[in-house]
């Protein structure tokens, strides 16, 4: 079943909910919308299917290896539900759960170029969580809280699902100062998403310009 974290604790005050809210809702949407990005481009990769299982293949082993020396070797497997259930780990530092979102990201990318399917919705589900979960400590709100608002970040960000981002969040339970700091996030997410995805197709056409006038310079 597709949910998020319930969150026990509420944020303490108005400026740390908005605080989570912007950072939690910009990094995850920022991160998602950049990897739902790598994904497509992955699925529409032309390349002779041997080589694209071989490439693939490597990149998804190479980074299970990392997250595996990271996390734990159960955090590299699967679509990311026992990476997520990692982060819940008390004590762990934020670069090390950012290293691990963005090498599931990585390996998400990979696998779709490969010739699989990377997971059908939990994979940004899971980034988000633990993502949001390593910015937790910068904003002073629970990292429960975090995860659960970088979770709906990552729905509403990558999968360019706002709705049903806000649909998983009213229906969540625990305090309500908590769900409305998740709702915040997820429309800050929406529009970091789109930002960021404007930002790479802008960035992608400019590069395309100087590549097709190049050998006109020369």
């Amino acid at each position: 079943l597709i949910r998020l974290n319930v969150p026990d604790v509420a944020p303490a005050s108005f400026p740390e909910a908005i605080g989570a809210a912007l950072l939690v809702g910009a990094v995850t949407g920022t991160i998602t919308s950049l990897a739902g990005s790598a994904v497509y481009r992955a699925r529409g990769w032309q390349s002779p299917p041997v080589f694209k299982l071989a490439a693939g293949s490597l990149v998804v082993a190479g980074a299970g290896l990392l997250i595996a020396a990271i996390a734990t070797p159960a955090a590299a497997f699967g679509p990311g539900a026992n990476a997520a259930a990692w982060a819940e780990t008390p004590g762990l530092g934020a670069l090390t759960l950012l290293g691990v979102a963005l090498l599931r990201a990585v390996a998400t990318t990979a696998a779709v170029a490969a010739g699989g399917c990377g997971g059908l919705f939990v994979p940004f589900l899971a980034i988000g969580d633990i993502a949001g979960r390593a910015f937790a400590p910068a904003v002073g709100v629970p990292s429960d809280l975090a995860g659960a608002a970088g979770a709906a970040g990552g729905i509403a960000g990558g999968y360019r699902l706002p709705v049903t981002a806000l649909a998983l969040v009213v229906g969540l339970g625990g305090p309500e100062t908590a769900t409305l700091t998740c709702l915040a996030t997820v429309l800050v997410a929406s529009i970091a998403g789109v930002g960021a995805g404007l930002a790479l197709d802008r960035l992608e056409a400019l590069w395309g310009a100087v590549t097709a006038s190049a050998p006109i310079a020369q």
